[in-house]
C-alpha cells in the first residue's frame, strides 16, 4: 500500500485501527457464515433453503460500513486537507477488497456451502458497496460544513464508477439515515424487526428505500437507536427523495 493511500497518522494508531478491523471481521464472519448454503446434489431430499438476496446484501453493507467508519473516524484532523476526499475514496476501495477477501476465506473454509447460493453476483455486490461507501465518504466530507458550504469549496469523493451525481449538502433520506444508524449500532435487520415488533421484510424495505416507514415506525426507530446509542436520535423526514406519494408500509 502506498503511503499516500492513508493520512499520516501515528503508526501506533494504524495498529489500533488494524485491531479494530480484525474485530469487525470476526463479528461479521459470525453473521455471514450462517447464510452459506450447500446446494443440493441430485434429487432433492428436503425443501430447498430460501434465497435471501436482500438479507445478504444488507449484512455485507453493514460489514463494509463498519470497516469504513472504524478507520474514517480517525481521519478527522485531516478534514481541511485537499487530499481528504482522496483518502476516503481509497479507503472505500480497501474496504471492498477486504469484504471480498473475507468472503473468499469464508467460502474456502466452509466449502461446498456458499453465499453464491443466494444469487448475488460479485459485480452486484461491488456496485452496491461502491454506492454505499461513496455516500458515506461524502457524508464525512459534508458533516459539520454547515453554513460554510456557500463560501468554501469542498471537494467530493470521486466515485469509482461513471455517471455518479456530484454530491450536494442536503439531508440524507430516511433509508440512508437508518443504514447509518444500523451500522453505528452494529445491529442486524432481524434484531431491528424484533425490537419494533414488525416483519423483517418491512425493515429490509425501509433500509432499501422501497417504502417509507409509518410515523409510528419512525418513532420506534428513534427510541431503539436512542436507547442503544445513549443519545437522542431524531430521523429527519424533510428530504426531496421522500415524497408524500411514496408507498408506506
Amino acid at each position: 500500500m502506498s503511503e499516500s493511500d492513508r493520512p499520516p497518522l501515528d503508526p501506533r494508531v494504524y495498529d489500533l485501527i488494524e485491531l479494530s478491523l480484525y474485530g469487525a471481521d470476526q463479528r461479521h464472519w459470525d453473521q455471514l457464515a450462517p447464510m452459506q448454503v450447500t446446494p443440493q446434489q441430485g434429487p432433492p431430499t428436503s425443501l430447498p433453503a430460501p434465497k435471501l438476496r436482500v438479507m445478504l446484501l444488507n449484512r455485507l453493507e453493514v460489514y463494509a460500513g463498519d470497516l469504513f467508519k472504524l478507520e474514517a473516524d480517525q481521519y478527522s484532523e485531516f478534514k481541511s486537507r485537499a487530499d481528504f476526499p482522496a483518502y476516503l475514496s481509497r479507503l472505500g476501495d480497501r474496504v471492498i477488497a477486504r469484504v471480498f477477501k473475507t468472503i473468499e476465506i469464508l467460502e474456502r473454509a466452509n466449502s461446498p456451502a456458499t453465499l453464491a447460493y443466494h444469487g448475488l453476483t460479485d459485480d452486484e455486490i461491488r456496485a452496491d458497496l461502491k454506492r454505499m461507501l461513496w455516500d458515506m465518504g461524502n457524508y464525512y466530507i459534508w458533516q459539520d460544513v454547515g453554513s460554510q458550504a456557500s463560501t468554501q469549496t469542498v471537494q467530493s469523493v470521486t466515485p469509482t464508477t461513471a455517471q455518479q451525481p456530484a454530491p450536494v449538502p442536503i439531508s440524507l433520506t430516511i433509508a440512508q439515515q437508518l443504514k447509518d444508524l444500523q451500522r453505528e449500532c452494529d445491529i442486524s435487520a432481524e434484531k431491528m424487526a424484533e425490537a419494533l415488533g414488525v416483519d423483517p421484510r418491512s425493515i429490509y424495505k425501509h433500509l432499501a428505500g422501497q417504502t417509507v416507514p409509518r410515523r409510528d415506525h419512525v418513532a420506534a426507530y428513534e427510541n431503539l437507536f436512542s436507547e442503544r446509542l445513549k443519545r437522542s436520535v431524531i430521523l429527519k423526514r424533510s428530504v426531496k427523495s421522500q415524497r408524500t406519494k411514496s408507498k408506506r408500509s
